[in-house]
């Protein structure tokens, strides 16, 4: 399962577990991460509004590390997301297409702003529509990769199965230096 908001946070990170760069700052990602979500590519981003993605997405792991250990986000911490879904106005705009109503919200400008309060839409729907049990941290202390759990009895503990084989194979090295 595909998030906006995990695929944003796990940006500061290995990308596919390759040598570390900043993504934030690589023209390339941002323009593949704003076509794979459908964000636009007409944002020129400044020094600026790079420190500030960084910042957005150092914040919303710090909340991420609260949440996949089962604590309960601050009233302070809720402000802070409040105040980044305030930075943009929508317009509620019912639509019908193929038999079925859905409801748009359809931004008055879209700007920098609205791209940062998409990010954290999208996180604030990873909270209230889904498992919160399920959202998990790469537990490869090389990879910290932010993942939601989609195995049935929710007990998956890495990010993917090279990660996974990587630690057993620590772990069975290490006894057998033990024996």
């Amino acid at each position: 399962m595909d998030f906006l908001c995990l695929d944003f946070i796990n940006s500061q990170w290995y990308n596919n577990h390759q040598l570390y760069q900043e993504l934030l700052r690589n023209p390339g990602w941002i323009n593949d991460f704003l076509t794979k979500w459908k964000l636009g590519n007409e944002f020129n981003l400044s020094e600026g509004n790079i420190n500030q993605l960084c910042k957005l997405r150092a914040q919303l792991t710090e909340l991420i590390e609260k949440i996949s250990s089962a604590q309960v986000l601050s009233p302070a911490e809720l402000d802070q997301i409040n105040t980044y879904l305030a930075l943009t106005k929508v317009i509620p705009e019912l639509k019908y297409d193929n038999i079925v109503y859905t409801l748009e919200l359809t931004p008055l400008v879209k700007d920098f702003n609205w791209l940062l309060a998409q990010i954290v839409v999208s996180f604030t729907e990873l909270l209230t529509k889904y498992d919160l049990a399920r959202i998990k941290i790469c537990q490869n202390p090389a990879c910290k990769w932010v993942f939601y759990d989609e195995s049935r009895n929710r007990t998956r503990r890495w990010c993917d199965s090279s990660c996974g084989n990587l630690i057993k194979v620590r772990r069975f090295r290490a006894r057998q230096r033990n024996k």
